[in-house]
């Protein structure tokens, strides 16, 4: 009787009609990657080899991926037998077979075990659910029967050139990546172009042009060529939602299904120039946005900004929209704080009814709190005892919880 693990031999070969000399056998063999975890290297991975030099005289892969092993918060390999292995089909139903593949990806640093935690899964459904509906939102300004071509028009704005120099830069690093098995990596690269570049801030720059009849085909066009390039570049990851949204995208299609269509390319601009000056930008509709929160400014409310040179009328749009700040030339005399943005002097002048002295000082005493409590929370996970007794679970959510206060405290000292 031959075992499991010696059929595991062959599989390799025998699943492409060895020992005859098939065209499969012909065309197939020898692979180029296998996909393993290191806990089996030396039942089948090794022994694959030794069977593929033995019988067709060349080894069947050139290249091996070693992947962790999922285990409980108690580092027990999950199984069956054990009861602490979530049912797939149920964690499909909750977060999408797209939205576990991804989150799983995530989450799997290389050659590592992986702490398995339903939690982490709200990763890949939150990705998916912000690519649907990013889709969505795109396709309501889309009139019935209306078709775009796959170009970039001559005179593409501020935020379409910073969107394209930020999608060549993500298509690079996917590809280097890839190139090196690192799925991880290629899985945050993606994750961060889109929830952060195009959705956070080149979405919602566009808005107005999206309501806009004479700027609306020119600002759809740009925008669903980089979400259709986007789905290319996520679908080895995310499947399914891509080619449903692929299918759904108003461009004349050669190829019957997404995972047969070209592979996107870098286009073929340098707005470097255009790229920095939207990230400062960006600094600027972040620090307005956050000195709101602290100084318990309302959202909607004007702010002035004093910048020493003069910004384009585009640049000065996408910030009242987006921050409700107006950039003014003349420096203010009093209730203001200055702040460097890439050695460039941005002065925020506050309304009125604000007493900054007074609001400092409020924030010196929400600093020294928040102080108080991180010092708490790191003599408990310095407490050989707590570490020691308490369940994993409880441990992970004290780390989560003072790195939260750490991240506020931050903040709080970055603005007084």
């Amino acid at each position: 009787m031959l075992d499991t693990w010696f059929s595991s031999w062959l599989w390799p070969f025998s699943t492409l009609g060895w020992p005859d000399e098939t065209e499969d056998l012909k065309r197939y063999y020898p692979g180029s990657l296998l996909v393993s975890a290191w806990d089996i290297l030396f039942f089948w991975v090794a022994r694959m080899i030794m069977a593929g030099l033995e019988f067709l005289n060349e080894i069947p892969f050139t290249d091996v991926l070693i992947h962790g092993v999922l285990r409980d918060e108690k580092r027990r390999k999950l199984s069956k037998s054990l009861g602490n292995s979530p049912d797939p089909m149920e964690l499909f139903d909750r977060y999408g077979v797209d939205g576990t593949r991804f989150s799983l990806i995530s989450i799997a640093p290389e050659g590592r075990d992986i702490i398995f935690s339903e939690k982490k899964m709200e990763i890949g459904r939150n990705f998916c659910n912000k690519m649907w509906n990013a889709a969505r939102l795109l396709l309501m300004y889309v009139k019935e029967g209306e078709k775009f071509e796959r170009n970039i028009d001559k005179n593409p704005y501020l935020e379409d050139k910073w969107i394209i120099m930020k999608f060549n830069k993500t298509l690079k690093k996917v590809e280097e990546n890839l190139e090196k098995f690192d799925y991880p990596e290629v899985a945050k690269s993606i994750y961060h172009f889109f929830w952060s570049h195009y959705c956070d801030f080149y979405l919602e720059s566009i808005k107005d042009r999206l309501k806009n009849e004479k700027e609306r085909k020119n600002a759809l066009n740009i925008s669903l060529l980089i979400m259709e390039n986007f789905l290319k570049l996520s679908h080895p990851l995310v499947p399914f939602i891509t080619e449903e949204i692929w299918h759904k995208l108003p461009f004349e299609k050669k190829e019957e299904s997404i995972s047969i269509s070209e592979w996107p390319e870098e286009f073929n601009f340098n707005f470097e120039n255009e790229e920095k000056e939207m990230d400062f930008l960006i600094d600027i509709i972040s620090l307005v946005r956050e000195i709101k929160g602290i100084y318990k400014i309302p959202l909607k409310e004007e702010i002035n900004v004093y910048i020493k040179e003069e910004k384009s009328e585009r640049f000065k749009k996408i910030l009242k929209n987006l921050s409700y700040g107006n950039i003014v030339l003349k420096k203010p005399d009093r209730n203001f704080l200055g702040y460097m943005i890439d050695g460039e002097e941005i002065i925020i002048e506050f309304p009125e009814k604000i007493d900054v002295e007074r609001e400092k000082e409020r924030i010196k005493d929400e600093i020294s709190e928040l102080e108080r409590i991180i010092e708490n929370i790191d003599k408990k996970l310095r407490n050989p005892d707590f570490l020691m007794k308490a369940p994993q679970k409880v441990i992970t959510e004290t780390e989560n919880k003072k790195k939260k206060f750490e991240e506020k405290l931050k903040a709080l000292k970055r603005y007084v």
